[in-house]
C-alpha cells in the first residue's frame, strides 16, 4: 500500500492530510510541499488516481485531530510534530525519484544514477543526507568476501528496488518510533497515578502512523 495501491484506494492518510492540511507557507516551504498542487504530484499518491476519502471526511479537519493526538496522548512538542512530519514529506519526494540507465552493454556491466530533479533535492534536505550517500545505497551494493569489500553497480530495476524498500524502512521506522514514544508517555502519565503494575498499563500494540487522528 506504501508503494502502491489498488484502483479506488489511497495511500496511508497522512500524506494527504499534510498536503491539504498544512496552511501556513512558512511550514509549507519547511516541508518542502509549498510549491506541489496536491497529491496528483507524488508517484506514491497519484498512481490509483483516488485522492479523496470515500466517506467524506475531509483531510484538513483530520489533520488537526492529528496534531492533537500527538501532542495529548504521545506528548509530541512542536518542534518534534515538524520532525515527524519532514520526514512524512521527504518520503513523499523520495518516491518520486528517479535513475538513469548507465549500463554497459561492452563489458556486461549494469549500472545507474540518480536523475537530478527538485524532489531529490527535496529528499535529500528534509532527510538531511548527501547526494552521494543516497546515491551508494540506492545505486550500488556492497559484497563482502574473503575479508575484502566490493561494490556492484545496481541495474535500474535493482535501483528502484532499492528505493522503495528505503521508502518501506522508513516508514517502519517512523510508526516505530511513534508507538514506542506513545506507550513511553502513556507510562509516564500512569506512573504519576501509582499505577505500577505493568499489566495495569494501558499500551499500543498495533497502530497506523495514518490512524493517530483517531486517539483522541
Amino acid at each position: 500500500r506504501l508503494i502502491s495501491q489498488a484502483p479506488g484506494e489511497r495511500n496511508y492518510h497522512i500524506f494527504y492530510e499534510l498536503l491539504a492540511g498544512v496552511t501556513s507557507q512558512e511550514e509549507r516551504q519547511a516541508l518542502r510541499i509549498h510549491d506541489v498542487s496536491g497529491p496528483e504530484d507524488f508517484r506514491m499518491t497519484a498512481c490509483s488516481e483516488t485522492y479523496d476519502r470515500r466517506d467524506g471526511v475531509e483531510d484538513q479537519d483530520t489533520y488537526q485531530d492529528l496534531r492533537k493526538a500527538l501532542q495529548t496522548v504521545g506528548g509530541f512538542s512542536e518542534s518534534e510534530q515538524k520532525d515527524l512530519f519532514s520526514v512524512a514529506c521527504a518520503l513523499l519526494h523520495t518516491s518520486n525519484i528517479s535513475f538513469n540507465d548507465t549500463s554497459s552493454i561492452s563489458v556486461g556491466e549494469d549500472g545507474s544514477e540518480l536523475i537530478q530533479s527538485h524532489s531529490l533535492d527535496s529528499a535529500l534536505d528534509l532527510l538531511g543526507v548527501s547526494h552521494e550517500a543516497l546515491s551508494n545505497a540506492l545505486c550500488l551494493c556492497k559484497i563482502e568476501a574473503r575479508g575484502e569489500v566490493f561494490h556492484k553497480k545496481l541495474s535500474v530495476a535493482q535501483a528502484t528496488k532499492a528505493l522503495e524498500a528505503l521508502i518501506k524502512a522508513t516508514y517502519g521506522a517512523l510508526f516505530t518510533h511513534i508507538v514506542r514514544t506513545i506507550n513511553k508517555s502513556i507510562a509516564m502519565k500512569l506512573e504519576s497515578l501509582n499505577i505500577s503494575r505493568i499489566n495495569d498499563f494501558p499500551r499500543i500494540g498495533v497502530l497506523i502512523f495514518s490512524g493517530l487522528n483517531r486517539l483522541r
